[in-house]
């Protein structure tokens, strides 16, 4: 497996193109604990925050505009309001911040809306991170949370979990189309963005009290997202949810794709999870009436536990539930012993973390007894050996290939690079280190030896081939290929694209990433760089091969953007040496690589372009 290699940017006196991140990346860092700094002129502003919330039931909470700093960034014009039912009696205020309605358009590392949670009755402040935090390495698009310590006034308010908002920036963030119905469901239904149409809903309620039999299956199979459903409510089982759908039928979102047609739930508001007085079985009966009447057809049951069976390997596995919790513990225990609302002493601190630890360790087992107790067969499928991300265009249009429904699109060539057929049921590809899981393969697809298959990277899910849930970016990303245990078949970064140029891997299958005419779905034995015939950009490179200097050379009659931008690639588009420069000639010191085969990547203006040469 080729290694995970992260590009290097450095700081440089002119502006220069960056690699681009997903939206939120920085405010939902968990490297770091953040900090969020609430500023108004008013010296009562949280006991006006308090007296807005207290408003008749089913009446919006109105917004207060206050000034917001995060992790030292000043924004203005931003809305505040206090959020929750029970939790709003608390000292210690729940908080939902808008950084968009009083002043469109802004936003802070992409994302507009987020919440504060203040983890009521939580005294390990760890359980909504915890429970987010499996959703997600199941597969399932739940929200992101971070730690972060709040001040408002520069009153220190303690820790709260930074908890990202379900809205239409999530649903572009995790899937093919963000203009679907999103529904608030709960004891009331609100529609929260899409068309406002309930019919999404009373399908799956027709469905669930009308159909039986074969004709439920057909209908449910052609509305619901099948497998997400299950593996959300095995989520619920497992982290003793009460206040959401297994019990009282509260507390999630409802999304229609409609790209393919297909519900899906979000879980949200998991503050009351993990706890140790409720103890639900992994074949339970909740308020929602689908699930159980699901579990009731055997062709869903044997899903339901081929799925939990399968989470037994990788993720309910006590010392891996443990090393995530020590993980937070390391980072909030000092800050947390000093909240102001949260009266604890060290050592009833630390019993309440060992008794969150002992919870996931008895969930573990208690999953694996009932598993036995059904006489399931967990048995591993082999994993497939040889597959490997050949092949990428990032940048496509009219002059490229063709998707099958005549589109150009961005794609990646995935080659079984070994002798046996390779099935990919239960690998997934993502553009994203923070959710591996962001599109799964079909079960029944395999390849064959030394074949090749296209994924199109175009979001165009219903379109026939494989068309992933996601878009390449440009400017630079990662790609991932992985078992659904988490096993990492591959992976790759690259930088800046130029349309129609592939990166490949050169030879074959084997070699470094290297800039070259594409050669879809076929082997990779073009090594020179194709150039575009009408370029204005007009240069040299020599010497090649080089020892210690290359030259850069612009022509005269070249009209250039000043500055440009130089970057030196290896052959796994890594970063290595970047300039910004004024100058028409420019040397480059290179005699602190390695020998081998590097890119030159030259950019002005809008265009940008790759040229090869050889270091000895």
């Amino acid at each position: 497996m080729k290694n995970i290699l992260l590009l290097l940017i450095w700081t440089i006196p002119f502006t220069c193109h960056l690699l681009a991140q997903t939206d939120g990346d920085q405010l939902f860092s968990e490297a770091i604990v953040h900090e969020i700094r609430v500023e108004a002129d008013e010296p009562n502003f949280k006991e006006l925050l308090r007296n807005d919330w207290k408003v008749p039931v089913g009446v919006e909470v109105p917004y207060r505009m206050c000034r917001l700093r995060i992790d030292g960034q000043l924004m203005d014009s931003v809305a505040i309001r206090m959020k929750g039912q029970s939790s709003g009696f608390f000292s210690k205020i729940p908080l939902k911040i808008d950084l968009n309605a009083f002043a469109p358009g802004q936003d802070y590392d992409g994302v507009k809306k987020f919440n504060l949670n203040n983890s009521l009755n939580d005294s390990t402040h760890m359980r909504i991170a915890m429970s987010y935090y499996i959703y997600r390495k199941m597969g399932i698009r739940g929200p992101r949370t971070a730690f972060t310590k709040v001040y408002i006034n520069n009153v220190f308010q303690g820790l709260y979990t930074i908890v990202e908002q379900v809205d239409k920036n999530f649903l572009r963030n995790y899937f093919a189309d963000d203009e679907g119905t999103l529904y608030k469901y709960g004891t009331i239904e609100e529609v929260v963005s899409g068309p406002n149409t309930f019919d999404h809903l009373n399908e799956i309620k027709y469905i669930q009290s009308n159909l039986s039999g074969y004709a439920f299956e057909q209908a449910l199979d052609t509305t619901l997202d099948i497998n997400a459903y299950l593996r959300f409510f095995l989520i619920q089982t497992f982290i003793n949810a009460t206040d959401n759908p297994i019990i009282n039928g509260n507390n999630c979102y409802i999304y229609h794709e409609p790209r393919q047609g297909l519900i899906s739930w979000i879980p949200w508001d998991l503050d009351y999870s993990l706890y140790p007085f409720v103890d639900h079985p992994l074949l339970p009966q909740p308020t929602n009436k689908l699930f159980p009447k699901m579990l009731q057809r055997p062709k869903y049951r044997e899903h339901y536990l081929q799925i939990a069976c399968e989470a037994m390997r990788y993720l309910f596995v006590p010392e891996t539930l443990h090393q995530k919790i020590d993980q937070y513990n390391q980072q909030i225990r000092e800050i947390f012993l000093s909240d102001p609302f949260f009266h604890i002493t060290p050592q009833a601190y630390d019993t309440k973390v060992a008794t969150l630890r002992l919870i996931m360790t008895e969930r573990c087992t208690a999953f694996q007894y009932q598993l036995d107790t059904l006489n399931m067969e967990c048995t591993a499928s082999p994993p497939p050996s040889g597959l490997t991300i050949n092949e990428i265009v990032a940048a496509a249009d009219h002059q490229g290939v063709a998707d099958p429904n005549g589109e150009y699109a961005d794609w990646v060539e995935i080659f079984n690079n070994s002798n046996d057929t390779a099935s990919l049921r239960g690998c997934y590809l993502s553009n994203d280190a923070d959710f591996l899981k962001r599109w799964a393969f079909p079960d029944d697809l395999k390849l064959a030896p030394h074949a090749y298959l296209i994924v199109w990277a175009d979001r165009d899910i219903e379109q026939p081939g494989q068309h992933a849930a996601f878009k390449l970016d440009k400017s630079g990303g990662q790609l991932f290929l992985m078992l659904e245990n988490e096993t990492m078949l591959d992976s790759m970064s690259y930088s800046l694209q130029t349309t129609n140029i592939a990166w490949a891997l050169v030879p074959n299958g084997t070699g470094p990433f290297v800039p070259q005419t594409p050669t879809f779905s076929g082997p990779n034995s073009v090594s020179a760089v194709s150039q575009p015939d009408q370029s204005a950009l007009k240069w040299t490179l020599s010497p090649n091969p080089a020892s210690d200097f290359i030259q850069l050379k612009m022509a005269t009659e070249t009209a250039v953007e000043q500055p440009f931008e130089i970057v030196i690639l290896n052959g796994d588009g890594k970063a290595l040496i970047r300039h910004c420069t004024a100058n028409n000639d420019f040397n480059i010191d290179i005699h602190q690589l390695p020998s081998g085969r590097y890119t030159l990547m030259l950019k002005s203006g809008k265009e940008t372009q790759l040229r090869a040469f050889m270091k000895f």
